[in-house]
């Protein structure tokens, strides 16, 4: 038997709480984590081992299938929900630590990372559990910051299989996703950056070459500023009889957030624009006769001050008279959390001038 039908066989047992070697099992792949090599990440442990595991533990059959994952069960194995807890707390745990070892292999992180979610989604899902959940995301996260450019492609993968899933779910649960994935990390940053883009325009995943770069501000913009009565997403006037509009509406803002999450980067875009911009004005003043005033022509607001200013459009349009409505007083709270959130960001980042290190400090001769 190789070392990979044991390893296998063991994570299998340690899913089995009620067998008397579980718990050794379970003991063997913590050490086999700290003792594999790098060589051998290229095992890939996922298909169809953890999909029985997710089907014996009471996910459904057609939700993993839909997913493209193999179920391979015979019989349904029945949980208390003691050993339940045990077995999922073990699984959520293992997956943490084949991560932060650098185990998982590359073409498997879109699966753990998939069914991380499908565990947190689960009614019976604890507090505890979810924080754990969140670490385990973030370190498949950080399995592919720490492998170059490579894994561009992966993250696309990543996206387009989760976005396939979270489709399909209520504006609740999309934002309640989404806050499973901090972005303490530049993978996890732009993962959750494309997919509440594409959740907000209902659009695909773009081509790798596009997903280096930040989402477009423009489109969210119009969203932002839809006609009066066409009942869109942020459509007030048009959507004031629709039913838990404001509910909705407060998961869209915190979608739009993550969409916002790196605004010192759309701050250092928005100044090479402008820096080419000024360049092009001067070369053709030089080129043609200067006229006056053309010196004290105002520039026009970036991407980020429109979106402020409609954000604080949206947040006028919103009629709650002594706060009688507690779903419309947080819209407006959230509202106007996330465009105080974008306007000291990015005043910050233009304040902040030119990164200095600890070497820049300390080398200067203080007289």
């Amino acid at each position: 038997m190789s070392k990979f039908n044991i390893i296998c066989f063991a994570i299998i047992k340690a899913m089995c709480p009620e067998e008397p070697f579980s718990g050794p099992a379970y003991q063997l792949v913590l050490f086999w984590c700290d003792c594999t090599t790098f060589e051998e990440t290229s095992v890939r442990l996922f298909d169809p081992m953890i999909p029985n595991i997710l089907a014996s533990l009471g996910s459904q059959a057609a939700v993993l299938e839909a997913a493209g994952w193999t179920v391979r069960m015979t019989g349904k194995r029945i949980y208390e929900p003691v050993e339940r807890k045990v077995a999922v707390d073990r699984l959520v745990s293992l997956v943490s630590k084949l991560a932060r070892c650098g185990v998982v292999s590359l073409h498997d992180a879109p699966d753990f990372m998939l069914s991380m979610f499908f565990i947190a989604l689960d009614r019976s899902t604890s507090a505890e559990l979810r924080s754990h959940i969140i670490v385990a995301i973030e370190l498949l996260g950080q399995t592919l910051s720490g492998s170059g450019d490579g894994p561009i492609d992966i993250e696309v993968s990543v996206c387009s299989k989760i976005l396939q899933f979270a489709k399909d779910l209520s504006p609740l649960n999309r934002a309640y996703l989404l806050s499973l994935m901090p972005g303490g990390c530049p993978s996890t940053g732009r993962i959750v950056r494309w997919l509440a883009n594409c959740l907000l325009l209902n659009t695909d995943m773009p081509s790798p070459a596009s997903y280096k770069s930040l989402p477009p501000l423009s489109p969210i913009v119009d969203l932002l500023s839809p006609p009066t009565g066409s009942g869109d997403l942020f459509d007030i006037i048009g959507n004031l009889e629709t039913v838990n509009y404001y509910d909705d509406l407060v998961c869209h803002i915190d979608i739009l957030s993550k969409v916002l999450n790196d605004v010192e980067a759309y701050v250092a875009l928005e100044n090479g624009i402008r820096l080419e911009a000024a360049s092009t004005e001067v070369a053709e003043s030089e080129s043609t006769s200067p006229q006056k005033g053309s010196s004290s022509r105002e520039a026009p607001p970036t991407r980020l001050e429109q979106i402020k200013a409609v954000l604080d459009g949206l947040h006028g349009k919103i009629v709650d008279t002594r706060a009688a409505h507690l779903d419309r007083s947080r819209a407006k709270a959230a509202l106007q959390r996330l465009s105080f959130r974008l306007y000291y960001q990015r005043t910050a980042s233009l304040r902040s001038g030119k990164p200095r290190n600890l070497h820049g400090y300390f080398g200067q001769s203080r007289k």
